[in-house]
């Protein structure tokens, strides 16, 4: 049970994230900003810092498997690594 909900969270994440990059680029940094997170918390704004530094890591991870799936491609664009989908 527990690994078809693990299966099934990042199933969805990887669907919001590429719902993101199908049309812009984006930091990891905004990504995590704009995808829902099971939080406690009204807003990314009102995250605490450590939680953000959570969330983009955890967005990171996401971002490495697809791009490992080749769905996934990344950019150096003025020191920012951006992200879009291929």
């Amino acid at each position: 049970k527990r690994i078809r909900e693990l299966e099934d969270h990042h199933r969805l994440r990887a669907m919001e994230m590429l719902s993101e990059l199908h049309t812009q680029r984006l930091t990891a940094y905004q990504i995590a900003s704009r995808i829902h997170w099971d939080v406690n918390f009204p807003s990314w704004d009102k995250f605490p810092a450590f939680q953000k530094f959570l969330a983009v890591g955890e967005t990171l991870a996401h971002l490495k498997f697809l791009e490992e799936r080749d769905q996934v491609g990344k950019a150096k664009e003025r020191g920012a690594l951006l992200y879009s989908a291929t």
